[in-house]
């Protein structure tokens, strides 16, 4: 029996060489970016670290990402994902929306981004791949003093803004796999979309944060994205959408200081790049 029409119908959706591409080469260089980012960062002493800027910050991002579509060609003008350094308050819903990495700002600096007017407390970040559909946001927070929050059970612990801001974190991350999960399960993004953010919510509530609830239940924007190999977002309607990398993302957007009154903290943005693998069952055995 000859198989190779039916064959060429699998290739044609998930191509095993692009894969295997995609897992040895793409994703290496992808996270030599992110250690060259964190290298940089290490070389900063804590007085010249008040001075970086957000167009600093971002530079080995940004070369990565334009470098690679000069070299890409990809004649493809649609959608697609762009890299992003943002600090403290100016991480704010409009900032990213506004946000364009040709104009980084040099004027927005760690020693001026906090609330108000103070250092920043954390930052957000997006790495994007030029050549392909590999993404992910993370927020990281600055103080050489910081200890790490979560899982610690010590009550007594005075609480601060980067607590806060590292617990929302937290639940975003949850928020997030939750929400792959189920996609993964289901291929339902509203479903989807309703399990990540009821677990944010319901996470908050874990922390003892339920004063935010009604704040922030507006504010946590999840989403799922496919990302073709040329790094352009495709339609979820599309069915081609389906044998695609996808990006499942949540913003958190401007966090309120109901504590210490300083108007809002920023944002907190995580995201992750995943491909969904399920296998259909017929009919269950007895």
């Amino acid at each position: 029996m000859d198989m190779s029409e039916k064959l060429w119908q699998v290739y044609n959706r998930l191509d095993p060489v692009s894969i295997d591409h995609l897992l040895i080469e793409d994703l290496v260089n992808f996270e030599k970016q992110w250690s060259g980012f964190f290298s940089s960062m290490d070389l900063e002493s804590h007085l010249s670290i008040l001075e970086l800027s957000e167009a600093q910050a971002g530079e080995s991002f940004r070369t990565y990402y334009s470098h690679g579509l000069i070299s890409s060609n990809i004649t493809d003008k649609s959608k697609s994902q762009q890299p992003f350094v943002l600090f403290g308050k100016h991480s704010s819903l409009e900032d990213l929306e506004s946000y364009s990495f040709n104009f980084p700002s040099e004027s927005h600096q760690v020693r001026n981004t906090g609330p108000p007017g103070s250092t920043a407390r954390h930052m957000v970040l997006q790495c994007v791949a030029p050549k392909g559909p590999i993404a992910c946001s993370r927020t990281y927070f600055f103080g050489t003093t910081h200890t790490p929050y979560l899982g610690n059970q010590n009550t007594k612990q005075k609480t601060t803004e980067v607590l806060l801001l590292s617990q929302m974190y937290s639940a975003a991350v949850q928020a997030v796999l939750s929400g792959i999960k189920c996609f993964s399960c289901t291929s339902s993004t509203s479903k989807a979309k309703d399990v990540a953010e009821n677990t944010f919510l319901l996470t908050l509530d874990t922390m003892n944060l339920n004063q935010y609830r009604s704040y922030l239940r507006s504010k946590c924007e999840f989403s799922i994205q496919a990302v073709n190999n040329q790094g352009r977002i495709v339609p979820l309607t599309d069915e081609k959408s389906r044998y695609l990398v996808k990006t499942a993302s949540m913003t958190v957007q401007d966090i309120p200081d109901l504590q210490w009154g300083g108007g809002d903290l920023g944002s907190v943005v995580f995201s992750e790049s995943f491909l969904e693998s399920s296998i259909n069952i017929q009919q269950k055995g007895t």
